[in-house]
Parts: C-alpha cells; sequence; structure tokens
C-alpha cells in the first residue's frame, strides 16, 4: 500500500527513504501507486524515447495522489525550469493508475536537459 501523506514525512517514510532498497524513493513510489515495502526496480520506470522528432518520457500517475502535481520540465541552464514546448498526453489507464507520456520537439531541446518532477 502507499503511504499517506502524513506518514511520508519521519523516518523510514520521509518522501526521500527507500525502504526497500530497490532505488525508488517512497515519493515516487506513491506517486506511481507502487508499494514502498515492495522491491520493484524496474515498474513505474521506463527509459526516455527518441523518435527522430520527439523526445518523449513515459510515466506512471497514480489516481490516489490527489495532493502531488507531476509535470516533464526542461532547462536551457539548469536554474529555470519551464514546461514550455512539452506536450503531456494521457495514453492508458486502469482503475488506480493513468499512464502519461510527455513529448518534447527534438529542435527545442538542443543543449537542454529535461526532467520529471514531482511535486
Amino acid at each position: 500500500p502507499a503511504l499517506s501523506p502524513t506518514e511520508t514525512h519521519s523516518g523510514s517514510a520521509d518522501d526521500a527513504a527507500d525502504p526497500d532498497n530497490d532505488g525508488i524513493n517512497n515519493l515516487f513510489e506513491r506517486a506511481s501507486a507502487l508499494s514502498p515495502q515492495v522491491s520493484n526496480a524496474a515498474a513505474g520506470q521506463t527509459p526516455p524515447g527518441n523518435d527522430g522528432t520527439f523526445l518523449s518520457i513515459s510515466y506512471l500517475r497514480s489516481l490516489a495522489t490527489t495532493d502531488l502535481q507531476y509535470q516533464v520540465v526542461r532547462s536551457d541552464d539548469l536554474a529555470h525550469w519551464p514546461s514550455a514546448s512539452v506536450t503531456d498526453t494521457l495514453i492508458s489507464f486502469t482503475a488506480t493508475t493513468e499512464t502519461h507520456e510527455a513529448k518534447v520537439p527534438l529542435s527545442a531541446i538542443g543543449s537542454s536537459a529535461c526532467s520529471y518532477h514531482i511535486d
């Protein structure tokens, strides 16, 4: 089961903690409808794609986490992270999750960096 917002701020339940040692912190596990007590190292993570026109990032979004915001952003200077030129599309869904794909035109990236943020 996912941690509640109040449980995510103490000890091994801290957002940055990884009590099951699978390399995925509690915040990402809760956001992706994964269990922080069960190792699921590959679940919810898809490597970025590049089809020659777009860089794409797919991610799971838990429908139970109404207190979180999900966003793919890009930066030219690593100081400012606007979501401009990022298109986010709902790809599929279940009763508990949505799968989204965020795309950034390669022409807009240049020397930019892209990142997936959960707030």
